[in-house]
């Protein structure tokens, strides 16, 4: 069998209207062929997998008994991909044009080991998906002093919400995981995601991997499609943001030293302090998180 271009990963865990709506929209605007689209279902209980089979039949079907999480729900699709490159694709994700075969061959061409495109909110509007890799600098730059508002493309934040960051192709530190290209031979090399992150973070951590592995993670602005923000997430900005605080403590403990991860728990618990008076439950859950076992 002649190998494919591309293998197209979407997981999803009761998402079944988003997800029906991400595949229509897929095998709407994307009539060449040379791709595969593989569906990993994580237990879900709202009929999800049924109408994948009933309406999708020529999508590739992952069911499991659990929700087995983000990073190895894509794990378990990317030991049987057929693809040269493989396609991390949010089940909240909605094609606007055909984008499958611009991002391949942009990764050709700068050789690149990631690539994201430029996202956007339904409404059209810009969605902040890159930035700098976690340092000390990044954090405080998001989280202790909220530099990333003021909207400065250079400096160092760990999600740029500068317009001028997102207008012409350029590596950065890591692209979000809702739409993420990358090399099939150097995914597997790399031993994929790791599954000791749930959800969130998991590209970041690849996305580092990617580097240490002397190759270039790139934004492709020129690239478009909407994402349907925390669609995907079963308690919505909570869990979100609990995950997320999680991921970077799990980071730092993996990537840097045990002094960084000392000053970021410093860093992270003044920031949920400050907003506690925002959303109190979810900001006492952060205060709660072991930085050395985030978790559990």
């Amino acid at each position: 069998m002649a190998k494919l271009d591309l293998s197209v990963i979407i997981l999803s865990w009761n998402t079944k209207q988003i997800l029906h709506d991400c595949l229509a929209s897929i095998f709407q605007h994307e009539q060449q062929p040379g791709y595969e689209v593989i569906v990993v279902d994580n237990a879900s209980e709202d009929g999800s997998a049924e109408m994948v089979r009933q309406q999708f039949p020529q999508v590739n079907l992952i069911v499991n008994q659990e929700n087995v999480g983000f990073a190895k729900g894509n794990n378990q699709a990317a030991e049987q991909a057929k693809g040269e490159f493989l396609l991390l694709l949010n089940s909240d994700t909605v094609l606007i044009r055909p984008l499958f075969g611009q991002l391949v061959s942009f990764a050709r061409s700068v050789q690149a080991g990631a690539v994201g495109p430029k996202l956007l909110n339904a409404d059209h509007s810009l969605q902040p998906s890159a930035g700098w890799l976690p340092s000390l600098l990044s954090v405080v730059s998001q989280v202790g002093l909220p530099i990333h508002r003021l909207g400065f493309s250079h400096w160092p934040v760990l999600q740029s919400n500068a317009a001028a960051y997102y207008q012409t192709p350029h590596p950065v530190g890591w692209v979000s995981g809702a739409c993420l290209l990358t090399p099939t031979q150097l995914y597997r090399q790399l031993g994929g995601l790791d599954e000791q992150i749930f959800m969130y973070m998991e590209e970041v951590d690849y996305c580092a991997r990617v580097q240490q592995a002397g190759k270039q993670v790139w934004l492709d602005p020129e690239v478009e499609l909407i994402h349907l923000k925390e669609q995907s997430s079963p308690d919505g900005r909570r869990y979100a943001i609990i995950k997320l605080h999680q991921g970077l403590y799990y980071y730092f403990a993996k990537h840097k030293s045990a002094s960084q991860l000392f000053f970021v728990w410093l860093i992270l618990l003044l920031g949920a302090v400050l907003r506690l008076w925002k959303a109190p439950a979810t900001y006492l859950s952060v205060l709660k998180i072991n930085p050395w076992r985030p978790f559990g």
